[in-house]
């Protein structure tokens, strides 16, 4: 099991956690990037990324073309991380850098791809969220400095929150 962050992004249009609460999903940006069904279905099968300086690749080319290159990293990292989350893993969502509550990962979430939306990226059939509460899990997980960056790899206190998620 993993533990993960992720940024709403709310100041940039991103959907808040509230959003992706109701709408039962996990995303991100980069919408005119295209559908990475493909990656997806590899990874859930496999349980491993074996094509993922492929993709990175091919975000990096489309975001060069679509974002004049904006964060073209980032956006490879992140999309690759969104790609990663698997059955039982823990994600912690963020608005701005306020811990706002926590979503597992069932084994039916699949990839959708959106390019309507903002966030056109995602996990769908996100059914287990539960809003963070200090007082009953004893702590709020500590935010990384800048803030979280799209989706990234909890360092500190992973086993408390996975404590915390019980307590929940």
């Amino acid at each position: 099991m993993n533990v993960w962050w992720l940024a709403s992004n709310i100041n940039s249009g991103g959907p808040s956690y509230a959003d992706m609460k109701a709408g039962k999903f996990l995303g991100q940006g980069w919408s005119k990037i295209r559908d990475l069904s493909v990656f997806y279905n590899d990874v859930k099968t496999t349980k491993k990324f074996s094509n993922e300086n492929a993709l990175k690749d091919i975000i990096e080319k489309e975001v060069d073309y679509f974002y004049a290159g904006n964060a073209k990293n980032e956006a490879g990292r992140i999309l690759c991380n969104l790609l990663k989350l698997q059955t039982d893993d823990l994600v912690i969502v963020c608005d701005g850098k306020t811990v706002k509550g926590i979503a597992k990962i069932p084994e039916n979430s699949a990839y959708a791809y959106v390019p309507t939306q903002n966030y056109g990226h995602r996990l769908i059939n996100i059914t287990d969220w539960k809003d963070w509460n200090n007082a009953k899990a004893g702590f709020t997980p500590t935010v990384p400095g800048q803030g979280v960056n799209g989706i990234q790899k909890v360092r500190n206190n992973k086993q408390s929150i996975i404590t915390a998620w019980s307590k929940l």
